[in-house]
C-alpha cells in the first residue's frame, strides 16, 4: 500500500511488481521516477524496455540516467535504438551511461554507435566507448576512425604509429575540452613529424594549461621547422619556466638565424641559469659563426674582470655569485671552439667549482685545443676528500673528474693515455661522480649523459 499516496519502491521490487514499477516511472516525484528505474535495472526484466526506453526522455538528467543503466542491465537489443538517440542528451553523464549500457548488449548493431561516440564531446564518454568497443570485439583499423578510437585510449603511441591518417584528428584533439587530450596531441604529432602540423602545435604555445604549452614547444624542437621561430621567442618569455626552456632549445633545432638575436640576449641577461644555457646551447646548434664569436668574445671579456663574490638575499642569507664558473658552463653550451683560450685560462681559477665547469666545458668543446691543460688539471688537484678523506678540499676531486670526464669524451689517444695514469680507478670514480652530481641541467646541456639517465 502507498504510504501518503507514494509507491513503497523497495516493497515492489521485493515482490517484483514489474507492473506497478513500470507505473511508477511515470510519477511526479522525480525520487520515485528514479527509484523505480533502478529497481527495474536490477530485476532485470524485459518487460520494462519499453518504458524504460521512455524514460530515456525524461525531464530529470538523473531519471535518464538511470534508465540508460538499468537498460544496460537487461541487455535487451530492443534497447538500442533508444539508446542510440539517448547519446545525443546534452548531459555528459547520461551519455556516459548510454554508451556503456550500448556495451553490454553486447549487439553487433550497437558498434556504429559506439564508433559515433568516439567522437563526443567528452573525453570521458569517448574512453567509455573505446572500452565498450573492446568489450564487443571491435578492432580499430589504421585509418581515422583507428586514431579517434587512440585518443579516447590516450594511447598517444599508437596514434604516431599509424602515420599520416593521424594527423587530422591529431590536431582536432588540441582544441579537445580536457588538457590531458590536448597535451597528448601535442606530443604525438611531435613524434609523427609530419611539418604539416607546425602551425597547429605553435599555436598550442598559447594554451591555457602550462603543461601543453611546455609539450608543443617540446614537440615543435622534433619537428624542428622554422615557421615556429616566432612563437618560440614569444615562448622564451612564458611565466613557467619549463615552458621556457623548451622553447628555447626547440629554437635550436628549428636552425633559424631569426632566433638568434633573442637567444644571445637570454644567455647575456636572463637571471635563470637553466635558461641561459638552454639558449647557449641553441645557439651553438644554429651555427652562426659570426653570432656565437662575438658572444663568445664578450662572455669571456665580462667574466674575466669579474670577482667570485657572495651577494646578500632578502632574508640575509648568502649566496655565491661564481660569474667565472657559471661563465664556463655557458661557453660549454654554446661549443665553439673560439672559448678554448679562455676555459684553459679558467682551469687555474681560485675557484675550484670555475675550476670543475671549466673542465666539462672543454670537453663539450670541439678541438684539441685543452688537452694538455686538462691533463695537468686531472692529476694536479687534491682528490683525497671525496669519499670521507679529510685531507685536502673535496672541491678539488670534482676538478679531476671533471677533467677525466672532458678527457674522455675528447677521445684522442693522449687524451685517453692520461686518463689511465691519472690515478688508479679514474675513469671508474670521475663516471660515479657524474651519476651522483646534483647540477644535471648543467652535465645536460653540455651533452653529458648519466649512467643513471
Amino acid at each position: 500500500m502507498p504510504l501518503f499516496g507514494l509507491p513503497r519502491v523497495p516493497k515492489l521490487e521485493a515482490a517484483r511488481s514489474v507492473g506497478k514499477l513500470i507505473k511508477a516511472l511515470g510519477h511526479h516525484d522525480v525520487g520515485i521516477r528514479r527509484a523505480a528505474a533502478e529497481a527495474l535495472g536490477r530485476i532485470g526484466d524485459a518487460q520494462a524496455v519499453d518504458a524504460l526506453s521512455v524514460a530515456l526522455t525524461d525531464a530529470d538528467s538523473g531519471v535518464r540516467r538511470t534508465a540508460a543503466e538499468a537498460l544496460g542491465r537487461i541487455g535487451d537489443p530492443r534497447a538500442r535504438d533508444g539508446l542510440t538517440v539517448a547519446m545525443g542528451d546534452a548531459d555528459w553523464l547520461v551519455r556516459t551511461a548510454t554508451v556503456k549500457a550500448l556495451g553490454r548488449l553486447g549487439d553487433a548493431g550497437a558498434v556504429g554507435a559506439l564508433v559515433a561516440a568516439l567522437a563526443d564531446p567528452d573525453s570521458g564518454v569517448r574512453r567509455t566507448a573505446a572500452k565498450a568497443l573492446d568489450g564487443v570485439g571491435w578492432k580499430p583499423g589504421r585509418d581515422e576512425t583507428g586514431v579517434v578510437y587512440w585518443v579516447a585510449q590516450r594511447e598517444w603511441s599508437h596514434c604516431a604509429e599509424i602515420g599520416g591518417p593521424a594527423v587530422g584528428p591529431l590536431i582536432a584533439a588540441l582544441s579537445d575540452r580536457d588538457p590531458d587530450v590536448r597535451q597528448g596531441a601535442a606530443g604525438a604529432l611531435g613524434r609523427l613529424g609530419d611539418r604539416g602540423a607546425v602551425d597547429a602545435v605553435a599555436g598550442a604555445l598559447v594554451d591555457r594549461d602550462a603543461r601543453v604549452r611546455q609539450t608543443a614547444a617540446e614537440a615543435l624542437g622534433l619537428l624542428g621547422d622554422a615557421r615556429a621561430v616566432d612563437g618560440l621567442v614569444v615562448a622564451m618569455h612564458d611565466s613557467e619556466a619549463k615552458v621556457k626552456w623548451a622553447a628555447a632549445e626547440a629554437l635550436g633545432h628549428a636552425g633559424d638565424a631569426r632566433a638568434v638575436p633573442a637567444l644571445t640576449d637570454v644567455v647575456l641577461s636572463c637571471p635563470s641559469e637553466k635558461l641561459r644555457l638552454e639558449a647557449a646551447r641553441a645557439l651553438g646548434r644554429i651555427g652562426d659563426e659570426a653570432s656565437v664569436a662575438r658572444l663568445v668574445d664578450e662572455l669571456t671579456a665580462t667574466h674575466d674582470q669579474s670577482n667570485s663574490v657572495a651577494y646578500v638575499g632578502p632574508e640575509g642569507e648568502e649566496y655565491p655569485n661564481r660569474p667565472r664558473r657559471d661563465g664556463a658552463y655557458v661557453l660549454g653550451a654554446l661549443a665553439h671552439v673560439r672559448a678554448t683560450e679562455c676555459l684553459v685560462r679558467w682551469l687555474a681559477d681560485s675557484d675550484p667549482e670555475a675550476r670543475e665547469a671549466a673542465a666539462l666545458a672543454l670537453g663539450a668543446v670541439s678541438g684539441t685545443g685543452g688537452v694538455d691543460a686538462l691533463v695537468h688539471r686531472a692529476t694536479s688537484d687534491d682528490y683525497r676528500t671525496f669519499m670521507g678523506d679529510p685531507i685536502g678540499h673535496p672541491g678539488h676531486y670534482k676538478v679531476r673528474c671533471a677533467a677525466v670526464l672532458a678527457l674522455h669524451r675528447i677521445g684522442t689517444p693522449e687524451a685517453l693515455a692520461a686518463i689511465s695514469s691519472a690515478w688508479p680507478g679514474a675513469e671508474a670514480a670521475a663516471h660515479e661522480y657524474l651519476d651522483k652530481r646534483h647540477q644535471q641541467d648543467e652535465l645536460t646541456c653540455l651533452g653529458y649523459a648519466t649512467t643513471s639517465s
